[in-house]
């Protein structure tokens, strides 16, 4: 994941689920309005659903407080996945917790930039 001020990382979550039967292999793509990525650790809400016929495409609406500032920030899921499903669509909510793991890029070139200054 990145955002606008130059952090790249990955998200690491651990979630609880509660909906139709399914499974599949998954690629998701998700937008927030969270200043940075840091701002999206900690504890999430999720609810979605989708609709499947061997592909299947799916939606979700999550929610997540900053336990730093008492900001709540949202966003939205979308997800394309290969997978079973019991019936042709399936609806679910989550709640999950979740780590970052970044860096910033802009201050990693600094840092470079100032080793090769200063040899």
């Amino acid at each position: 994941m990145r955002d606008r001020k130059g952090n790249v990382g990955i998200i690491v979550s651990a979630n609880t689920r509660g909906g139709t039967l399914s499974a599949s292999l998954s690629k998701y793509k998700s937008k927030t309005n969270a200043p940075t990525i840091y701002h999206q650790k900690g504890t999430s809400a999720q609810i979605g659903g989708s609709i499947d016929i061997g592909a299947s495409l799916g939606l979700e609406y999550v929610v997540f407080p900053d336990t730093t500032t008492n900001d709540v920030y949202q966003g939205t899921t979308i997800s394309t996945s290969f997978g079973v499903s019991c019936i042709p669509a399936e609806i679910h909510g989550e709640i999950g917790y979740s780590l970052v793991y970044g860096f910033n890029i802009y201050d990693e070139m600094n840092y470079i930039y100032n080793m090769i200054m200063e040899w």
